[in-house]
This record gives structure tokens, C-alpha cells and sequence, in this order.
């Protein structure tokens, strides 16, 4: 088996049927379809089946007690027999003819990671999330710790769903259970893993997947997504790999300054602002938060780096101006 694809389902009945749609009409023999059912309560594990029963042995399912989307990707990952690994979101899609050229590749170079763009698109159209990545050619070979740069400076090769990853990669006998929980950084953490096992790397300058930006998350806010990335972060600083590229230092400080800045502009999309006392103890806590003070006198090497709204908040919540930093961000749309 060339490719398993690897798709973590809970309670998505609303949009399951679109992704497999985009995935069947591209099977070939050698591709399977591994589809794990996280203990959903609708109708999601019946849907499973029902395409199972059309197509037979080129999906597997599976069902599951809830555990989280984490443990629910690494049950997947054991289950696939596939040399080369795609992962897909169950409320996501594959753009069509992505796992050929996948194969055209794989076929000239066995690479062990191959990384591709997206697409973000909701009800208003899709447009390009990220291109031009590491190149504006189509095809660019990559350097171990130019990839493990740009990981650690912004977000856009973090994602599961936008690399195409050889199975040897992923240490499956790894155990994860102290991280089961953590609902933010689950891209993060299994990212690092196959970054740091990986030799050889190759970018497709290519929109192969199609991520629905109104179910994930801005549509959600949690007070707890910088607290939580933190515990990955600290993972991330322990690596050996990590440790041995280029201004580490410097990159985990950007890192840890993004999550920050993400965690407090996402706000807008609950309804902390409402209450302000609430409001200025969740910025206390970024502010007060061990990982970001031992961070700050990288502050000025890493700044010009930053996204232009998370450096707006991040110098205000330095300032301690948190009634600017509201009122910010009850503009909608205004960062």
C-alpha cells in the first residue's frame, strides 16, 4: 500500500460526507482510507459505514471511546498499512487530482516529507491560505533545518493536513496520553516529531488541500490556548534538534510571542470582552505566564518579525494598557 489517509471523526455528520466525497473520487488500488470514529454521538460512525459498504476494503473504520482529536490521529496512524501517511480533518476536504501528484513525487524521489499549501474556504468561496512558502518555484528541495525554521516562526507548514509524510517518521511507540487533553498544539507537537525524523524534504508550491476556516478556530475561543501551547512549547525547547539549528533561542521566543499574541486576539471571538475584570486577569495570566516573562528579553530581536495585530496587543499588554487592548478588540474585524 502506497498511501493511507487518515481521517479522525467526531460528531461531524454535517460536513463528513463533502470530505470523503473529495477523497473516494481519487482512489486507486493503492490507497486506503482509514476512518477512526472518536466515540461520535450522531449520526458520523453510521455514515462510516455506509461508505464502507460501497467501498469495500479501500476504507477501514473504526470506532472508538472518546479520547480526543490527538490520540484518536495517533490510533489512525497505527492502523495505516500505507508507506507514505496523508492526513485530512473530517470537516476539510482534498482538492482534486492532490494524491496524484503526490505520486508523481514520490515516484521520482522517495522524500520523506512532502509539504503543500492550502486552500481556506467557507460559504464566501476559498482562497490561498498560504503560497510561496520556501520558493515561487513548484517544486523545491528543502534543507532539515530551513523546515524546522520556519516551523518554529510561523504557521504555515504546522498543519497535519498539509504534508504528505513517510510512516517511518512517526514513532508510533511514542506514548501521548499526558497530552490527550490538550486541546490546542495537537498539529504542533506531532509536527516536531516528524520534522526531527525526517532526512529529506520536499515543498510542492501547490493548493492540494481545502481547509473550512468557519468550523475550527475562529469560531472558538478558549482562555486556556496559551497555557495549553505553552506545554507544548516547552516540549519543543527540550528537543534535541531543535537545540542544535540556528538562533533557537531567538525562534522559540518568536514562537512563544505568536502564541501569545493568537491567544489574546482571539478574544474577540468570545465573550470575554463583556466582562472586563475577567478580561484584564486572562491577560494577567499571559503576562505573568513563567515561559513568556524568561522570553522577553528576546523581545526586541524578535518583534519586527511578529504579525502586525499580535505585535499591537503584545506591546500594549507589555505597556499593562489593557482597556486599549479591549477596546480593540471589540472592533470587529479590526485585528
Amino acid at each position: 500500500m502506497k498511501f493511507s489517509i487518515v481521517i479522525p471523526i467526531y460528531n461531524v455528520e454535517k460536513y463528513i460526507r463533502e470530505c470523503l466525497d473529495s477523497i473516494v473520487i481519487q482512489l486507486k488500488e493503492d490507497i486506503e482510507i482509514i476512518l477512526v470514529d472518536d466515540g461520535s454521538t450522531d449520526k458520523s460512525g453510521d455514515i462510516c459505514e455506509e461508505y464502507k459498504k460501497i467501498y469495500g476494503d479501500s476504507i477501514r473504520v473504526f470506532h472508538k471511546k472518546n479520547e480526543g482529536l490527538l490520540l484518536t490521529r495517533r490510533f489512525g496512524l497505527c492502523k495505516a498499512s500505507g508507506e507514505y501517511i496523508i492526513n485530512c480533518d473530517s470537516d476539510d476536504c482534498m482538492e482534486p487530482g492532490a494524491i496524484e501528484k503526490l505520486r508523481e513525487i514520490i515516484n521520482k524521489k522517495k522524500y520523506d516529507v512532502i509539504i503543500y499549501n492550502m486552500y481556506s474556504y467557507s460559504e464566501l468561496g476559498k482562497i490561498s491560505f498560504f503560497e510561496n512558502i520556501f520558493s515561487s518555484d513548484r517544486i523545491t528541495e528543502i534543507k532539515k533545518e530551513q523546515c524546522l525554521s520556519e516551523y518554529l516562526s510561523s504557521y504555515r507548514i504546522v498543519s497535519m493536513c498539509t504534508k504528505c509524510v513517510k510512516k517511518s517518521c512517526f514513532d508510533l511507540k511514542k506514548d501521548y496520553t499526558s497530552f490527550a487533553r490538550i486541546g490546542n498544539g495537537e498539529d504542533t507537537l506531532q509536527s516536531l516529531e516528524v520534522f526531527c525524523n525526517a532526512q529529506s524534504f520536499v515543498y510542492l508550491n501547490e493548493n492540494l488541500y481545502d481547509y473550512r476556516v468557519d468550523s475550527g478556530m475562529t469560531s472558538k475561543f478558549s482562555q486556556n490556548y496559551f497555557e495549553q501551547f505553552c506545554i507544548v512549547i516547552n516540549t519543543i525547547k527540550k528537543n534535541n534538534a531543535i537545540q542544535s539549528i540556528s538562533n533557537a533561542q531567538g525562534l522559540i521566543a518568536l514562537k512563544v510571542f505568536s502564541c501569545a499574541g493568537r491567544a489574546i486576539t482571539q478574544a474577540r471571538y468570545g465573550n470575554i470582552l463583556c466582562y472586563p475584570e475577567k478580561f484584564y486577569q486572562y491577560l494577567d495570566s499571559i503576562y505573568d505566564n513563567s515561559l513568556f516573562r524568561e522570553n522577553m528579553e528576546q523581545w526586541e530581536r524578535v518583534k519586527k518579525k511578529l504579525q502586525k495585530s499580535h505585535l499591537i496587543v503584545l506591546k500594549l499588554l507589555m505597556m499593562k494598557k489593557y482597556g486599549m487592548i479591549r477596546n480593540l478588540l471589540k472592533i470587529k474585524n479590526r485585528i
